[in-house]
């Protein structure tokens, strides 16, 4: 799924405000796309859980049980931060 221009605007907020807040610990749900490396094609997963780090020079969100997740794949982020919103 290619995001458009607006979609990507909205979801560099939720990231820049989840940043913010990550003293708090927000919980959040992270739906992002994984790239078959044998062939064309991949498959959505969601991880829920608490985001130890997101790292602007990586471009990645790395989670509390270790999992790291490219900026780049996320195609939507549902946090505990500002009332469950979806980006």
């Amino acid at each position: 799924m290619e995001l458009d221009e607006i979609r990507k605007e909205e979801l560099d907020v939720h990231l820049q405000l989840l940043m913010e807040q990550l003293a708090q610990k927000p919980q959040v749900s992270i739906t992002y796309f994984v790239p078959d490396t044998r062939k064309d094609g991949g498959a959505y997963f969601t991880i829920t859980g608490t985001i130890r780090k997101i790292d602007a020079i990586r471009h990645q969100i790395i989670m509390e049980t270790g999992d790291m997740i490219p900026i780049k794949d996320i195609c939507e982020i549902r946090s505990t931060v500002f009332d469950n919103s979806t980006y």
